[in-house]
């Protein structure tokens, strides 16, 4: 919302109008900004530039990257940066000195110290003395030809440009000079002196390279052999050569016998498996006596018998005893019955037994597999530690032979260019004598100056336009969010100006005045209708109730019948205001149907205007203003009376405004200068608008210096009206009281 607000604030129209309106001072400013500039900018001493190309030598190539995705490097960063570094160093620069004698060109000498430079120098080594530094006070810090060495130096380099972009090979080397001829001069001295110091570099190098590099060959070779060596020795003590087997990888012979020990272990746990298994089976079989044991069991051939005498004498039982048959027979098949089941539990015990014995053996098999599993694994634990460190060795060793070979390349390399010493840098583009001066770009710089002097400018319209009164400001801001300004009225302080004869001031005719007039703006004095005219503030202490009371005085003044509602129930001041002190009872009441509307209005001295006041420290009955309560007390009031104002808490402080703004037909926001920012002023706009209260214009409470020469001339009108009484002393005193009040910057 805030950002919306600001962008129609600084609108191209308002930009272009607040300039118009101050436009001598825009054009004065940024007419002398632009002259006093352009007249620097004439001034300026022409600088030519001379450049030259340089093509450096080509880098060996590298790589980044492992196998497939290797890839090539043709440009070496680090050595195209060191070669610009010596291009731009200060032997090569010391060599173009030399070479030219630029230390007695005349755009090089050295100036003598000015007064100012030598009473500094002076007093620094006065200070030196004093603190005992043991120089000689007249003594300078090092000699003369060191200095204008050094000051020589320094401007060479401070005009010396070398450039290579970081992607190819091409330097440039540019140099600035008040002559044409001396630029390209000293550019292509410069590459002259680096082209002859990269051929002494190279002589001079590749011997003691060579000599290193062959010092360094020897020693990295013994190291490899010993690498070698030593993991070969490892491999054979700790018996880790590999073994061959057909179509399959290489195992040693720790891994073979781990793997058939592991296969004869899970044997030996299935047939303890099976065997626990079985035992079980039997041994539930042997309890129950009924219940059919192990498949492996079952197919015992003298258990099969037993079962099938134990079912033909079970069934012979049951046939004794349907037939009734006399005991002892019965007696007899229960005999043969018992002796069969006997028979049976008998062999179960067999098997159970030779189950047994079977179970033994296997888990003393699976013991001895367990353990020399453990002993294989601990053997394979040992191999795998012994092979992490040939690993280490073998890496070591290979590491050696990387150092070896990148060393012997290096040492080939330079013995295949031994005897060339031409410069590998070239020259693609010598420097030729410029024709046009590079410094200063007089047209570009006047453009810029006339920039830069509108701006400033326009800058001065603004101050002037802020600096001249906050009143224009929220006038120019009011524009931009569409709300009329109904009128500015004179800060007046808690105090309302009177109506007697005594205090008939320009102060109180100012104000009084401007009140009449926003009655005028937003009143229909014909209207019969009841109308709603809410006043409210961004926050307190901005003028909202002396308003509200001034607004509603001058409404009564007309003949219109008006009361003035106090909805402000947390701090009520309207009251004293009017100047009813006894107020025992209100707008709290009615809505909460204590009492009736007629007993809680108050009339004033003004015959038309009556008073609905609120009672101090009533401020939980502020949600009453938001019911239907109010509704209805508001179309009661529109009967009796044809304009009713109602004061409302600022509405930072309290919503209630807002919810009586929703129930009124106008909406007024007063607003104190100086004190609301154009910021909070939108804020309310905005908070009105979305609560779709009829917002009828902004009253600004303050001094509005566009009308300062209107009042001082209406001084000497008002200043006239005075009562016989008053005297000459009298007068006076007012006069110059209206002169301050309307002649106040």
């Amino acid at each position: 919302m805030e950002s919306s607000v600001q962008l129609g604030a600084a609108s191209v129209g308002e930009i272009v109008r607040t300039i118009w309106r101050h436009k001598v001072v825009f054009v004065v400013v940024a007419a002398a900004s632009f002259l006093a500039i352009a007249a620097f900018i004439l001034t300026l001493s022409p600088r030519y530039r001379a450049d030259g190309l340089v093509l450096l030598p080509q880098m060996p190539l590298g790589s980044l990257g492992e196998g497939s995705q290797r890839v090539l490097v043709a440009i070496d960063p680090v050595a195209v940066r060191s070669e610009v570094d010596i291009l731009n160093s200060n032997g090569i620069a010391k060599r173009v000195i030399d070479d030219l004698g630029l230390e007695n060109d005349p755009e090089f000498a050295a100036h003598p110290p000015g007064p100012i430079s030598a009473t500094l120098k002076g007093i620094i080594a006065l200070a030196k003395s004093a603190l005992g530094a043991g120089t000689d006070p007249g003594a300078p810090l090092w000699s003369q030809e060191a200095a204008r060495a050094d000051a020589l130096m320094s401007a060479y380099k401070q005009r010396l440009s070398v450039f290579n972009d970081g992607r190819s090979l091409t330097v440039q080397v540019a140099f600035t000079a008040a002559r044409p001829e001396l630029a390209a001069k000293v550019v292509n001295g410069h590459i002259k002196a680096y082209l002859e110091a990269q051929v002494e570099r190279r002589a001079g190098g590749q011997q003691l390279a060579l000599e290193w590099l062959r010092t360094e060959l020897d020693d990295r070779l013994k190291e490899l052999r010993q690498a070698e060596e030593a993991a070969q020795t490892y491999r054979a003590t700790h018996n880790l050569i590999p073994v061959e087997r057909a179509g399959q990888q290489r195992e040693s012979l720790v891994d073979q016998e781990l793997r058939q020990v592991h296969d004869q272990l899970v044997g030996a746990w299935n047939d303890t498996t099976r065997l626990r298994s079985r035992l079980a089976q039997l041994t539930a079989a042997g309890q129950s006596g009924t219940a059919l044991p192990s498949a492996e069991a079952a197919n015992d051939a003298v258990l099969l018998k037993l079962r099938q005498r134990e079912a033909d004498a079970t069934a012979n039982l049951a046939r004794f005893k349907g037939a009734n048959m006399n005991g002892v027979v019965v007696e007899s098949a229960e005999a043969e019955l018992n002796s069969i089941r006997q028979a049976f539990q008998g062999e179960l015990a067999r098997l159970r037994a030779g189950t047994e014995a079977s179970l033994r053996e296997a888990e003393g098999r699976a013991g001895m597999f367990e353990r020399r599993m453990q002993e294989t694994t601990q053997k394979r634990i040992e191999l795998d530690q012994a092979s992490v460190e040939l690993k280490g060795l073998e890496s070591y060793a290979g590491a050696k032979r990387s150092i070896y070979e990148i060393v012997l390349g290096r040492y080939n390399t330079l013995l295949s260019e031994r005897g060339f010493n031409a410069a590998d840098a070239k020259i693609i583009s010598s420097a030729t004598t410029p024709t046009r001066a590079s410094f200063p770009n007089t047209g570009l710089f006047l453009a810029m100056a006339a920039l830069f002097s509108m701006t400033i400018g326009a800058g001065s319209s603004f101050a002037v336009e802020h600096l001249g009164g906050g009143v224009r400001s929220l006038r120019a801001h009011c524009r931009a969010l569409g709300v009329e300004v109904l009128g500015v009225v004179p800060f007046v302080g808690r105090r309302m100006p009177g109506l007697a004869a005594g205090n008939q001031s320009l102060l109180y005719h100012q104000f009084w005045e401007r009140i009449r007039g926003i009655r005028n703006r937003i009143v229909d004095l014909r209207t019969r209708e009841g109308q709603v005219i809410l006043i409210t503030s961004a926050f307190p202490q901005e003028g909202k109730s002396v308003f509200a009371v001034a607004f509603a005085r001058a409404i009564a003044s007309t003949g219109i019948e008006t009361i003035l509602i106090d909805g402000d129930m947390r701090r009520p001041s309207v009251a004293s205001r009017v100047g009813v002190d006894d107020v025992s009872q209100g707008i709290g009441e009615v809505l909460a149907s204590q009492i009736k509307l007629q007993d809680a209005i108050v009339p004033t001295d003004r015959g038309n205007l009556a008073l609905l006041p609120a009672m101090p420290g009533q401020g939980e009955h502020a949600d009453a203003l938001a019911t239907e309560n109010m509704m209805l007390l508001l179309r009661q009031l529109k009967r009796d009376y044809r304009l009713i104002i109602m004061d409302s808490p600022p509405l930072a402080a309290a919503s209630d405004a807002l919810s009586l703004a929703a129930l009124a037909d106008q909406t007024i926001v007063v607003a104190r200068v100086g004190r609301v920012s154009n910021s909070s002023v939108s804020e309310v706009v905005q908070m009105l608008r979305t609560h779709h209260a009829k917002l009828a214009g902004l009253v600004l409470v303050g001094e509005d210096k566009d009308e300062v020469s209107v009042g001082s001339r209406l001084g000497h009108y008002y200043s006239d009206v005075q009562s016989p009484a008053a005297g000459p002393k009298r007068r006076h005193r007012l006069w110059s009281f209206a002169r301050q009040a309307g002649g106040r910057a």
